[in-house]
Parts: structure tokens; C-alpha cells; sequence
């Protein structure tokens, strides 16, 4: 239940900064949150520890380049201007990158509360 909570806490502040930050249209902020939700929230059941990310890298990085490529496609489709694959070394670089990091600090949280609840 950890893994879950944490990761859907981490999911719905950064979707709710995103919506806050930005006046984009509800097709855009349902495209970031479902890739999103992709990207971070299923490698998160894999990540216990900080280091389960570099540990278990080959799984994560399957959902994480998975929620960038379908940020990819359904954002060329929702926003008119964009085209498939424009920015591809941002959009999948930056993407691993960022996601990366917000499962480490799901990894850190996660460690930290299963480590208040044993004693």
C-alpha cells in the first residue's frame, strides 16, 4: 500500500503544478497526466530504495521511454502545431531524466516510511 499511496501522491502533485501552471487546454493536461501516469507510476512498484531505479533500470526505463513515446504521439494529435518526434532528444532525454529522478524521491519516501513503520 506504500508503493501505491507514494506514487500516486507524487502523480497527482505534479499533474495539479502542471494544470496550475499552465493555461493549455484540457486535451493537453489529459495527455500529461495519462502519460505521466505511464511514465512514473507503474516503474514505481518496482522502486523501494533510491537505488531500485538503477537496479531495476531495464523495467523502469521500458515504462518510462513508453510514457514519453505516448506523450509523443498524443500530443502531436491534441496540439496542431507539434509533430511526432519533434524534439526527440528533449522530449526522451529530459523525460528519462526528470522521471527518473521523481522515482528516486518515490524510492526515498517509500524507504523512509517503511523504515518509521518497523520500529
Amino acid at each position: 500500500m506504500t508503493k501505491v499511496g507514494v506514487a500516486s501522491a507524487i502523480w497527482a502533485t505534479v499533474v495539479a503544478a502542471t494544470v496550475a501552471a499552465s493555461d493549455a487546454p484540457f486535451r493537453v493536461h489529459l495527455v500529461d497526466a495519462a502519460a505521466l501516469f505511464i511514465a512514473s507510476w507503474f516503474p514505481a512498484q518496482w522502486v523501494e530504495v533510491p537505488y531500485d531505479v538503477e537496479r531495476r533500470l531495464f523495467p523502469c526505463a521500458v515504462f518510462i521511454l513508453l510514457g514519453c513515446f505516448v506523450w509523443d504521439a498524443l500530443s502531436a494529435l491534441a496540439i496542431g502545431k507539434r509533430d511526432f518526434f519533434m524534439g526527440a532528444p528533449l522530449v526522451y532525454g529530459g523525460g528519462f531524466a526528470l522521471v527518473a529522478g521523481l522515482l528516486g524521491i518515490h524510492g526515498a519516501v517509500v524507504s523512509w516510511i517503511n523504515r518509521r513503520n518497523r520500529r
